[in-house]
């Protein structure tokens, strides 16, 4: 037995337009599958509210921030001669960043 029947069954692949159901006599005692949707409910955020929280973005600013400062420090403690911040430091310090792709004016 298969848990998805698909329309048609001969071709091993799958076109945007065709209809893939659920089996619903499928029975294993394995697997569990809950295919109940949940119910969201999206809130947009009002910009003229007072107490509105910062959004995601600021917040992944501020993260990624975080994460140049603390690269920045770990080079620099690194390479205790003295890099220059413009030659040495900065093309350093994106290499290092795994995270996210930092541009040069992210680095302070």
């Amino acid at each position: 037995m298969k848990l998805l029947n698909k329309e048609e069954i001969k071709r091993p692949t799958l076109t945007p337009n065709e209809k893939i159901s659920i089996n619903m006599a499928f029975r294993n005692k394995e697997i569990k599958l809950n295919v109940i949707p949940k119910k969201t409910r999206v809130i947009t955020p009002n910009p003229d509210d007072p107490y509105r929280t910062q959004g995601p973005d600021d917040g992944i600013k501020k993260e990624r921030q975080a994460i140049c400062d603390a690269h920045i420090v770990k080079q620099m403690k690194s390479n205790l001669a003295g890099m220059h911040m413009k030659d040495e430091l900065i093309p350093k310090v994106m290499e290092s960043i795994k995270n996210f792709r930092a541009q040069p004016l992210m680095i302070k």
